[in-house]
């Protein structure tokens, strides 16, 4: 009998809680959600998830050249893979596209490319290696295509779930190429970048430094992130040097890229450039 009414105090304590809570307006901040469809893997994830197998991403790399070999994408999984990407990225670029790769055990691989998480990507092709590689957990490595970097593995959920919205990012990385094109850095400077001069400014505060670090560790890609160091700073947008061992040439070869007449040598660390979020928003706008 003393448990029961123990019972009824407590649930009656519990809803009068609830009430006064919902009268006076609870306060505390609620976490705004997405609907996702499915989850996005790296190569390397979905081989240690045991989503696809070596053989798998052999047909992948072999038939390259032949899409039609690949089991064709229905619509409505486009759709919702498309959905997905736009709902876990708090940036997407305007040139965003996903390429079909075929379908695996339930699952989907596509190539995605999109200008904010394609940075290094294209990098790949100037350094010594062209390839990416697949570790087993024997230490054992399997190599393939450069393409399989960008290409992600896709697996629907048994039902839609909800997913906390991405926060946006301090501010977007472009390389040397896309951040002239683009206006953010002007020929003048980038002459001055390629004579190897820095800017008047090539400090940034601890803060800054701070917030590129964690947007840069965001990123929708496998990196392998040392450190980062100032160039310049050109109106606000940053040039950095950053140390990434994914993308580390150990012959300290580099290479020459030419913008607009204008040869600049690419030395690994590479050159990247770090635009304030406020701009780019600016311009959505």
């Amino acid at each position: 009998m003393g448990k029961r009414f123990l019972c009824a105090v407590s649930a009656l304590i519990t809803a009068l809680a609830a009430c006064f809570s919902t009268a006076c307006g609870d306060k505390t901040p609620t976490t705004e959600t997405v609907t996702v469809y499915g989850e996005f893997y790296t190569v390397q994830e979905a081989y240690d998830n045991k989503l696809l197998t070596l053989d798998d991403f052999a047909f992948i790399e072999k038939n390259e050249k032949t899409p039609e070999n690949y089991v064709a994408l229905d619509d409505e999984t486009r759709s919702k893979i498309h959905d997905d990407y736009y709902a876990t990225h708090a940036l997407v670029g305007d040139d965003m596209q996903m390429i079909n790769y075929g379908s695996y055990n339930g699952c989907r691989a596509v190539f995605v490319q999109d200008m904010y998480y394609d940075i290094f990507f294209d990098t790949l092709e100037r350094i010594p290696w062209k390839y990416y590689k697949i570790e087993n957990e024997k230490g054992e490595r399997t190599f393939y295509s450069i393409f399989f970097w960008r290409l992600r593995i896709w697996k629907e959920y048994d039902a839609p779930m909800e997913k906390e919205k991405p926060s946006m990012p301090n501010g977007v990385f472009l390389s040397l190429k896309q951040a002239y094109e683009l206006g953010y850095l002007t020929r003048d400077q980038l002459q001055q970048i390629a004579n190897g001069s820095c800017s008047n400014d090539n400090i940034i505060d601890q803060e800054t430094e701070a917030k590129i670090i964690r947007d840069y560790k965001a990123l929708d890609m496998e990196t392998d992130f040392n450190r980062i160091k100032c160039h310049g700073v050109y109106r606000d947008n940053i040039v950095l040097h950053v140390w990434d061992y994914c993308f580390f040439d150990p012959l300290g070869q580099g290479f020459n890229i030419n913008i607009d007449g204008i040869w600049i040598s690419e030395i690994v660390p590479l050159l990247r450039v770090w635009i304030p979020i406020e701009k780019i928003k600016a311009e959505i706008i």
